[in-house]
């Protein structure tokens, strides 16, 4: 009784932004990511280019600049290394992500969503400065010295803290029925940054590869400028819920016999309080299980795109890198049409033809899309030609949404008054799929070029099995609201 009623007293009195309508909550999300999503995606081929040209350059002691065409930087022991950096600096980056989103989610609870988020925007910037230091100085800073660029992301939690505060900011402005749309919003946002600027940072290499990285920082830093101004200022909220007198005044003895011990407990001892009451949620949501650990699985085979995926193709199809970003472009394209077409559609058939509850909606559109990016990634593995592996991408893009109704389906199994918290533990399991699969499937495909053949697509067999098992994940989850 006692840690329930410390448990109530805590939601009576908890920091929250104030109200926005669900049409500026949607537009404050989209835009914090879409300009973030644009000074993470534009540099991506050319850090991928200044990365492999220096490890080229090492590898041949001393040969000429990025322009030079007298070597031959596609070999197997260049681009292999060039893999394994990406994927360990990647990994890495998301440890204090990993350890840290649920403390910072505590700590956004009681202080301020926004207070936390523009710390943690602020650990992103200083973790771009930091990759973008080391490749200016190769000669100075030891190019293995970029995976220290991880650091940084213990102030605030980086990705993890903007995506659950701003998938938050949406959830509490819209019903229930507006929640699988809003998420989309703020995935299209990621993805209309990857279909225009991640060829875009690509073409700009001819000039310098440089330029695109300097103006990726700049709306890096137009991100955190638009948190400021658009995400609300946080403020005290306090439930005048209606209670029995005996409830009451079990609070207010509660809160008497216990307001000298919180005074003087220290933060740790506040943590491994609020530890404990996270373990026994999870305990006491036992059908959120499967649907929690599809999100893990996920990301671990959502780490075959991006730069792994330039690099395969480039390889595979003997593209330049700039060639090989506009399937990245392709494939956000793709994304972003299901998203904006494909997934409302569906989404009123399914509830407005076919008459299903808004449960069995999700669950039905996670299972669909999870297929696709099985049978994606398959075709992709067998790949050969330029249209084959654009064919298995496609299919990739329309599974891709695969997060969007599976985080729907998980907000609907749980009490509203617990959503931070379940998209705390959501990234958690995503910033650990990160960090096992970026690593794991750059070295999977370090073995595949050494293999030749099919096997230098081996990445996206992987990925396959990992899908496989989100799909069978989602399927064994329960559509009733009580487990």
């Amino acid at each position: 009784m006692r840690q329930h009623l410390y448990y109530q007293e805590m939601v009576l009195r908890t920091a929250s932004p104030a109200s926005l309508s669900p049409l500026r909550s949607i537009i404050a999300a989209f835009t914090i990511q879409l300009l973030l999503s644009i000074g993470s995606n534009m540099p991506l081929t050319p850090q991928t280019a200044i990365l492999q040209d220096i490890v080229c350059k090492q590898y041949y002691e001393g040969a000429k600049p990025l322009n030079s065409t007298s070597l031959d930087c596609t070999i197997e022991p260049v681009i292999g290394e060039v893999a394994r950096i990406i994927g360990w600096e990647y990994a890495i980056e998301n440890i204090p992500n990993m350890l840290l989103a649920v403390p910072f989610g505590i700590l956004a609870d009681r202080y301020g969503r926004k207070r936390v988020l523009l710390l943690a925007l602020f650990g992103s910037f200083m973790n771009d400065a930091w990759i973008r230091l080391v490749y200016w100085f190769p000669e100075t800073f030891p190019v293995h010295t970029v995976w220290f660029a991880g650091a940084w992301q213990s102030i605030g939690a980086g990705a993890a803290t903007l995506s659950s505060i701003t998938h938050a900011l949406v959830a509490d402005a819209c019903t229930e029925e507006q929640r699988t749309s809003a998420f989309s919003q703020i995935r299209s946002a990621k993805l209309l940054s990857q279909m225009l600027f991640v060829p875009l940072g690509g073409a700009l290499i001819v000039f310098n590869p440089w330029l695109p990285m300097f103006i990726a920082t700049g709306f890096t830093i137009s991100g955190l400028i638009a948190a400021v101004l658009l995400v609300p200022a946080d403020q005290v909220k306090e439930t005048h819920a209606i209670q029995s007198d005996e409830t009451r005044t079990l609070l207010e003895t509660e809160t008497a016999a216990t307001s000298s011990a919180k005074s003087s407990s220290s933060p740790w001892h506040s943590f491994t309080d609020q530890a404990k009451r996270l373990a026994g949620w999870v305990a006491g949501n036992s059908r959120l299980i499967p649907l929690i650990l599809s999100f893990f699985v996920f990301q671990l085979g959502e780490q075959a795109g991006m730069a792994l995926l330039l690099q395969y193709a480039a390889k595979r199809l003997e593209w330049s890198l700039t060639k090989a970003s506009f399937l990245i472009s392709v494939r956000a394209g793709v994304n972003l049409s299901a998203l904006i077409i494909m997934v409302p559609a569906l989404s009123f058939l399914l509830m407005h033809k076919a008459h299903r509850t808004v449960i069995k909606k999700d669950k039905w559109l996670a299972q669909g899309s999870g297929a696709l990016l099985v049978a994606g990634c398959i075709a992709v593995f067998f790949a050969t030609t330029p249209f084959s592996l654009i064919f298995g991408l496609v299919l990739i893009s329309f599974g891709d949404v695969f997060a969007i109704p599976v985080r729907s389906l998980s907000t609907a199994l749980v009490d509203p008054s617990h959503l931070g918290l379940l998209y705390n533990v959501i990234e958690v399991m995503t910033q650990i799929g990160l960090f096992i699969g970026q690593p794991m499937l750059a070295s999977a495909f370090g073995w595949g070029l050494r293999l030749g053949g099919f096997w230098m697509g081996l990445p996206f067999l992987l990925a396959a099995v990992f899908f496989l098992l989100a799909l069978i994940a989602v399927s064994s989850t329960p559509t009733s609201r009580r487990g």
